[in-house]
C-alpha cells in the first residue's frame, strides 16, 4: 500500500510502474524471496564451527553438491507453498499485471532456477567464512544488508536515478 500511495501521489506511476505492476512486484518479490532464500540458514557455518563438517568431508558425496540438492528441494517446496499460493491470493485482492509476451513464461523458470543456484553459491561463500573466522555473524549481517539492497528486494532498482539504476540492474547478479 505504501508504493501504491506514492504512485497515486505522483500521477499514477513511479518510473514506469503503475498500480498493477507495483502490486505484482510486491507479491512476486515476496514469493520469490522464499524460493531463492537469499539469506538462508547458518547450518553450514554451525557445522564448520563445531567440527561436524569433518564427517561431511569423509562421505562419498561432495558436500557442495549435497547442500545444493538439499537447497533445490527446499526451493521447490517453497515455490509451491510460499510463492504460488500467496501469489494467487494476491491476484484475488489486487489488480495485478500479467505479462503479454509468452517468452516471459518460458524464461521465468530458467531465471528462477539460476537465481536459486546463484543465491546458494553466495550463501555458501558467506557460510564458508566460518572456516577462517570465529563467528560468521559479521559476514552474514553484511550479506543481508548488501544483498537486499542490490537485489531490488527493498524497492524496485529502477526507482534510483540513472546511471545507478542501470549499473545495479545489469552489473549485479
Amino acid at each position: 500500500y505504501a508504493l501504491l500511495a506514492v504512485a497515486a501521489a505522483t500521477g499514477g506511476t513511479i518510473s514506469g510502474y503503475d498500480a498493477p505492476r507495483l502490486a505484482t512486484f510486491v507479491w512476486a518479490s515476496q514469493g520469490t524471496l522464499a524460493v531463492i532464500a537469499i539469506w538462508g540458514t547458518s547450518e553450514q557455518a554451525e557445522r564448520i564451527r563445531t567440527g561436524d563438517v569433518v564427517i561431511d568431508l569423509q562421505r562419498p558425496v561432495d558436500p557442495v553438491w549435497h547442500l545444493l540438492a538439499v537447497d533445490a528441494g527446499r526451493a521447490v517446496f517453497n515455490l509451491i507453498t510460499r510463492m504460488t499460493l500467496p501469489l494467487l491470493a494476491g491476484a484475488l485482492v489486487f489488480d495485478m499485471y500479467v505479462p503479454h509476451d509468452p517468452v516471459t513464461y518460458a524464461l521465468f523458470p530458467v531465471s528462477l532456477a539460476l537465481a536459486v543456484v546463484v543465491s546458494f553459491a553466495c550463501r555458501h561463500l558467506v557460510q564458508s567464512a566460518a572456516y577462517w573466522t570465529l563467528d560468521v555473524r559479521g559476514p552474514q549481517v553484511l550479506w543481508v544488508l548488501v544483498s537486499g539492497l542490490l537485489s531490488g528486494l527493498y524497492f524496485p532498482l529502477w526507482l534510483l536515478p540513472e546511471p545507478w539504476a542501470s549499473l545495479l540492474v545489469y552489473g549485479t547478479p
